[in-house]
């Protein structure tokens, strides 16, 4: 049966009002658990921020948490309804390059969907047992699932990770994630690797807790409890971290260098042909 986006969206939306602060929107979304919040303006649905719209919309940008958080919001809003294909959803992520749609049910917005949401069923359904009374012809398909369980970490990684000191500033990552187009910075201590920070991090650890990003360092709010794997290590190790430990991205070291990174979305392209995504082209950047 197909995974419809009512399946794995987050129902019930949150919003902000177009003139409520970067700060409070911030405290919103950490208050809320959530990644993004719908933007409201003089009562109608104007938009929609996330997170990584505040890192490089606003730190990047040294805006002040006291700044209203409107214009820095998307305003072109990209919908999918809750009874599409979660295929259909991962499309619409591809071609208009977001990782968040609004789902809308019978004329409402009903929930978000992010690519998290998309990924999770895949990365979290056992394979199902073919028949021991029939053996069937190889195919293309079974090729595919053979050759996903001896792909490995090198195969789907992100290469060239960034990687910045932890006496870095926030205001420095911000900048770098949206110079390269990313939202992971691996944090370095003596050269070795010490943490990770995502765009999430910076949201709800520096700007929700208005803190200042010039002043705050990488080290202090970094990541530090890491599950990471090395380039040979297989998917299915990788699958089963992102299941066990609850993380969304794992550093790839070699020789005590970081070589990659992998996303919770990496993997679920790797699933079997009955996930959520199969048949999806790849999505923006993971990191």
């Amino acid at each position: 049966m197909d995974v419809k986006v009512r399946d794995v969206m987050t129902p019930g939306p949150i919003g902000v009002d177009y003139n409520s602060s970067i700060g409070e929107a911030a405290r919103t979304m950490h208050d809320w658990g959530v990644g993004a919040v719908l933007v409201v303006h003089d009562q109608a649905l104007y938009g929609l921020v996330t997170d990584r719209d505040l890192v490089v919309r606003a730190v990047a940008e040294s805006k002040g948490p006291d700044e209203p958080v409107g214009p820095v919001s998307s305003a072109d809003l990209i919908g999918v309804n809750a009874d599409q294909d979660a295929a259909e959803a991962i499309r619409l992520m591809r071609e208009n390059a977001v990782r968040r749609l609004p789902v809308v049910d019978d004329g409402q917005v009903a929930g978000m969907v992010s690519l998290g949401d998309l990924a999770m069923p895949a990365t979290r359904r056992p394979r199902s047992p073919r028949p021991a009374s029939r053996a069937p012809a190889p195919d293309r398909a079974e090729d595919r699932s053979r050759s996903t369980m001896t792909r490995t970490m090198r195969d789907i990684m992100s290469a060239a990770p960034e990687c910045m000191a932890a006496t870095e500033s926030v205001s420095a990552a911000a900048r770098a994630m949206r110079e390269r187009g990313i939202g992971t910075v691996l944090v370095l201590e003596d050269g070795r690797l010490h943490g990770l920070l995502t765009d999430r991090d910076i949201t709800v650890r520096v700007l929700a807790e208005d803190r200042d990003p010039l002043a705050t360092r990488l080290g202090d709010i970094c990541s530090t409890d890491l599950a990471v794997l090395g380039p040979d290590d297989d998917v299915a190790q990788a699958t089963r971290l992102v299941r066990e430990r609850a993380v969304r991205r794992i550093p790839i070291v070699a020789n005590g260098t970081p070589v990659g990174v992998v996303s919770i979305g990496d993997l679920a392209l790797e699933a079997d042909g009955s996930s959520a995504l199969s048949g999806a082209s790849a999505p923006p950047p993971s990191i």
